[in-house]
């Protein structure tokens, strides 16, 4: 028989997988801070706001990416490895 299937253990679980994943969004919203307060006009500014918000914010996106979804798996299943 499975452990932890309360109800409240379920919405901790899906909770902590929320906060985790709005963590793992912060350079995306970032991003969008950053491109709503300069709003470039141009093709040239577009172009600089996207190369910069790809080549600084994609990486680090990436792996908190990854670490979202390992830290997810963990969350969800009791013991995954």
């Amino acid at each position: 028989m499975p452990k932890n299937t309360s109800r409240w253990s379920a919405f901790w679980k899906t909770l902590a997988i929320l906060v985790c994943g709005a963590v793992a969004l912060i350079p995306f919203w970032f991003w969008l801070l950053c491109y709503a307060v300069l709003s470039p006009d141009g093709f040239w500014q577009k172009l600089v706001v996207y190369g910069v918000g790809l080549y600084f914010l994609g990486v680090i996106q990436f792996v908190l990416l990854v670490i979202f979804i390992v830290v997810a798996l963990y969350i969800i299943v009791d013991r995954p490895w």
